[in-house]
């Protein structure tokens, strides 16, 4: 005879967890929708004067002391300086000494340079290939005024864009905190921030968005990502295979930045754990949807608020 099936009350635990996941997502409506007076001050006008169109390429670069990372604008050959800045002791062993600067560049080339100099090159082999197909992809750099004046004191710099949207950081930062969207006591690299809402603000309603770190080899990437795939995809992005899970121990969090170091691959990813797989935002191809844009305000505003744990 087959055994009679019985169901369980669900546990107290599943009903509280069931409280705390409603509870952050009504916080995280409740910023999103409240993120109207920051876009007005980190652009300077309304929000919704942006009318995007066609199809283009998408950078962001910050040059703040708040914190650094592929958003930075900084010199790509600096082996006595750390991301956050701090002066480091001499390598052991002694590393090489980076190649001098050519006359053109006397004073190093930023990051952002490097990766939109190798993009039109790339860009402008394949143009006429590109020209045949009808497709053009114009460069839009989101940025600050510290950045903006670094790159306006090189012409050759200044004129790898086509375009440029100026971010106020400074009277963004102080809407986030005015509408209570942002904690003082918490050490925030607020150019994650910038990053997720000039994403979301892109002038062009199909965009290829690409950090400062990540060099563009063939112009088949934005054209088959442009044209190809988003016409069954509204969003495309990297997994990350060496990302650290929630909550991960310090030795398990070493290991992981070991690895990633040293270029290994971890063979069962930490975050596959929770059903979600460990996505990068290094390289993004995505439509300007309502869904892609929720997307990215959410990211937004559970960054701010500390709600996401990885």
């Amino acid at each position: 005879q087959a055994p009679k099936l019985t169901w369980s009350a669900p546990k107290r635990n599943g009903r509280r967890a069931r409280k705390r996941t409603a509870t952050l997502l009504e916080r995280v409506a409740s910023g999103v929708a409240g993120l109207g007076p920051v876009y007005t001050a980190l652009l300077g006008h309304d929000a919704a004067a942006v009318r995007p169109r066609g199809q283009g390429i998408l950078m962001v670069s910050m040059c703040s002391q708040n914190g650094c990372g592929v958003s930075f604008t900084s010199p790509i050959h600096s082996p006595t300086h750390s991301p956050d800045g701090t002066v480091l002791p001499p390598p052991s062993p002694p590393s090489p000494p980076p190649p001098p600067p050519s006359p053109a560049d006397p004073d190093g080339l930023p990051e952002c340079v490097t990766a939109a100099r190798q993009l039109r090159r790339v860009l402008r082999s394949s143009k006429s290939a590109l020209q045949e197909n009808g497709l053009a992809f114009p460069m839009t750099l989101a940025c600050d005024n510290a950045t903006l004046a670094i790159l306006r004191t090189r012409p050759q710099w200044y004129g790898l864009w086509d375009s440029y949207m100026l971010l106020d950081t400074a009277k963004a930062r102080r809407a986030f905190f005015a509408a209570n969207l942002l904690q003082e006591r918490r050490q925030l690299q607020l150019h994650f921030l910038w990053k997720l809402m000039a994403q979301a603000m892109t002038p062009y309603e199909e965009t290829l968005y690409l950090d400062n770190d990540v060099l563009v080899l063939q112009a088949t990437l934005a054209k088959d990502l442009l044209t190809n795939t988003l016409r069954v995809s509204d969003l495309v992005m990297p997994v990350d295979p060496v990302r650290q899970a929630p909550r991960t121990s310090r030795s398990e969090a070493r290991k992981a930045k070991q690895s990633r170091q040293f270029g290994r691959v971890a063979k069962t990813p930490p975050m596959y754990d929770a059903g979600i797989p460990p996505l990068c935002t290094c390289v993004m191809a995505y439509r300007r949807t309502p869904s892609v844009l929720r997307l990215l305000e959410g990211a937004t505003i559970r960054l701010a608020l500390s709600l996401n744990p990885a």
